[in-house]
């Protein structure tokens, strides 16, 4: 009975101990100090008909969970499709040669027409893209992340590199990587039987910055 009795109280120690201990740092997407966006490029004998073009995401909002000690913390990044910007001149510049020749406004409005149509993202009827996931994180690591992206109505598992930095008031993730039309379930716009279409590769580059709640 004593042995019992030990054994219980050793058992209610170590659980009020890893309770007391374990913490959960809330902290909310900062849309306006955040930037997420992608590069695609023209491809096929009519090329030189088309653009490589910038798309950016606004209005991004979500939440982080840092647990500490560190264990699983979690994220979710909501992405409003009808607040994807075509072709920022700024991001453009940025991005050199390639990206020189700013299209017409016409031709932005007609790129933005044909991404957010019934032939790719749907915007009427999926009105965001959804990025949620969980990993163990140390501030100033560079860590790869499981993600999983729901689009279209689908949900698609990914993993994405990152450098999370910390400081118990805000938070920074970013990175770069690249997926396809393929990974993501998507069909590259294409004209003319493909002698004029989107190249199948998409670069994505992000800053998400996220401010503590408390």
């Amino acid at each position: 009975m004593y042995h019992q009795r030990l054994s219980l109280l050793t058992f209610l120690l170590c659980f009020i101990s890893t309770a007391a201990g374990a913490a959960t740092d809330s902290y909310r997407i900062d849309s306006a100090a955040s930037d997420i966006h992608w590069r695609v490029y023209r491809a096929g004998v009519l090329s030189g008909l088309g653009h490589n073009h910038v798309i950016s995401a606004s209005g991004v909002s979500g939440s982080v969970q840092l647990e500490t000690p560190p264990q699983e913390s979690s994220f979710e990044l909501n992405i409003p499709v009808a607040a994807l910007v075509v072709d920022s001149p700024a991001l453009r510049s940025h991005y050199g040669e390639d990206f020189s020749a700013q299209p017409s406004a016409k031709a932005v409005a007609g790129t933005r027409a044909n991404m957010l149509g019934d032939k790719l993202l749907k915007g009427d009827q999926f009105p965001q893209v959804q990025l949620s996931g969980s990993a163990v994180v140390s501030s100033g690591q560079q860590v790869n992340i499981p993600v999983t992206i729901r689009i279209l109505g689908r949900s698609i598992a990914v993993r994405l590199p990152a450098t999370v930095e910390f400081d118990g008031r805000q938070l920074r993730a970013r990175g770069q990587f690249a997926l396809s039309h393929r990974q993501l379930e998507l069909q590259p716009f294409r004209a003319a039987l493909g002698a004029l279409r989107v190249a199948e590769n998409i670069d994505f580059s992000y800053d998400i910055r996220a401010n503590r709640t408390d």
